[in-house]
């Protein structure tokens, strides 16, 4: 059996409480941070397309999805998201702040492979990096995407 440190690789363990504090912290500030001004800006032409998406009907919902190539999980997940919290800017575009926010574990958790640094550094960076930010404050599926495939 291999050396983890000749091969580079550390050990994976489970988040222990720190681990588990830190990321806590760094969700609910995410969170706060792609809040902060959601509703400043109206929407714009492909946040409306969401808008109007989230008030059809599955099968007519799907079908617009379907003429225009764009994945359905998006926006079956939004259209129940909308009926809890709104179809208005803030609304729908909480969920892209939340699933941004979300973020911040599978990245953590990815670092955490390398070390405790690695995965702090690589969890701040997501909690402020602007560009995640913005797409956190978009009615859109970027948010979502990032998550998914972070995870």
């Amino acid at each position: 059996m291999e050396d983890d440190r000749e091969t580079g690789s550390v050990p994976i363990s489970r988040p222990d409480r720190s681990d588990l504090i830190l990321i806590s912290i760094l969700v609910i500030l995410a969170f706060i941070f792609r809040m902060l001004f959601i509703s400043r800006e109206s929407f714009w032409i492909d946040e409306v397309m969401t808008s109007l998406r989230s008030g059809y009907g599955i099968h007519e919902m799907l079908r617009s999805i379907a003429e225009r190539d764009h994945l359905p999980l998006y926006y079956l997940v939004i259209h129940v998201w909308a009926g809890i919290f709104g179809s208005g800017e803030a609304g729908l575009r909480s969920f892209s702040a939340l699933s941004g926010a979300l973020t911040i574990i599978p990245l953590y958790l990815l670092g955490r492979r390398f070390s405790r640094r690695t995965a702090a550094l690589a969890a701040l960076i997501a909690c402020f990096l602007p560009v995640l930010i913005y797409f956190g404050q978009e009615a859109k599926m970027y948010s979502l995407l990032i998550l998914l495939s972070s995870s």
